[in-house]
């Protein structure tokens, strides 16, 4: 546990905030070459797949193709909602817009699970109808060039996308390498129908990519609804917990109701700090201050970290404090730290790494 630190001083302060905004500029226009480049593909794709349908008259093809038009939507979005979390917060949205990126990974997702049903309908249709594709050799090229393609942008995305930060990067990730197995799956597809000559294998591969884009669509709306309703994560919870034990004090008896937002670059941590009832306003404050730039600066974002301050009571000893307060003398803990209130349980975040049962607690 630290001693006592002293404020920064204003020119640190300037120093961090222009390297936090030229680190801002450099990831913006990462990203924003990374979208073009994701939309420049996904139309070339879109292209190659859909002369390829014309070529054979496969559903199986088309189904791929189908699900090009919806990266190529998807991609569209994205590139939109880029531009609006570039806006600053305002009075109507002091929390900035970078929740926009949820927005754009569900509609993504949304659009990926439509693109399934409808090529379920149209294979269906096709099926009603009766149809004969032919030229598989063409095809098939078409459908490994795709693949190969796609997955190197896929790999790009991915790891652009974490270096980052970006939720929106990530959900195009996934998209694309899923794209990857549609279009291995729908070669694999023209082989077997070439060489054993049953047509309505081809239809049977367009309902597997059918069921897999629509798995893959869920998931990602499934995850742009825990974005939009603050689900907590772990990992970051884990790296500001690891900052309180860093900077901690001898006076920081507990901490519970730990929470965090976090949207692209903007975080916002709150929480509950239990200290002796003596201490003085610019002590905290000082204290505070330096927490709050070595938490930003661990989660490379800007932001604020919003501390409310509580204290025992003065007559408790030094037994009760542990029973009551159980990061008393003990690092804090990410399932500790997260509990709602200081009389409850810890919560289930980051219960592995709690050592045994929790211990009992009163009000």
């Amino acid at each position: 546990m630290g001693d006592l630190q002293a404020a920064p001083s204003s020119t640190l302060r300037l120093a961090w905030h222009a390297a936090i905004m030229q680190l801002d500029a450099e990831l913006y226009r990462l990203r924003w070459r990374t979208a073009m480049l994701s939309l420049a593909v996904g139309v070339g794709m879109l292209l190659l797949k859909g002369g390829a349908y014309l070529h054979t008259g496969s559903v199986a093809i088309l189904s791929d193709a189908m699900e090009s038009v919806v990266h190529v939507v998807g991609t569209l979005a994205m590139v939109w909602s880029m531009k609006v979390i570039l806006e600053p917060a305002d009075d109507r949205h002091p929390y900035g817009h970078g929740r926009i990126e949820h927005f754009s990974v569900g509609f993504e997702g949304g659009m990926v699970a439509l693109a399934g049903l409808a090529i379920i309908w149209v294979t269906s249709e096709k099926l009603w109808q009766g149809y004969e594709p032919t030229a598989f050799g063409w095809g098939l090229v078409a459908m490994i060039a795709a693949a190969v393609i796609n997955l190197a942008l896929g790999l790009y995305l991915r790891r652009v996308a974490r270096r980052a930060r970006s939720p929106i990067l990530d959900a195009d990730a996934t998209h694309v390498l899923s794209d990857v197995w549609t279009s291995a799956g729908v070669a694999l597809g023209l082989v077997a129908v070439w060489l054993s000559g049953w047509v309505l294998l081809d239809a049977l591969i367009a309902y597997a990519v059918a069921l897999y884009i629509l798995y893959e669509g869920s998931k990602l709306v499934r995850g742009a609804f825990a974005g939009l309703l603050d689900e907590a994560d772990v990992n970051v919870l884990s790296e500001v917990v690891a900052v309180l034990n860093e900077q901690r004090h001898a006076d920081w008896i507990d901490i519970h109701s730990l929470r965090c937002r976090r949207h692209g670059d903007d975080v916002h941590i709150d929480f509950h700090l239990v200290v002796p009832g003596d201490r003085q306003v610019r002590q905290m404050h000082d204290q505070l201050d330096v927490l709050e730039e070595e938490v930003l600066a661990r989660l490379q974002g800007e932001g604020s970290l919003l501390v409310h301050l509580d204290y025992p009571a003065p007559e408790l000893t030094e037994d009760q404090l542990r029973q009551i307060y159980p990061s008393y003398g003990k690092p804090f803990e990410v399932a500790v730290c997260s509990r709602l209130t200081n009389d409850a349980a810890p919560s289930e975040l980051g219960s592995e790494l709690a050592d045994g049962p929790p211990a009992d607690t009163a009000t």
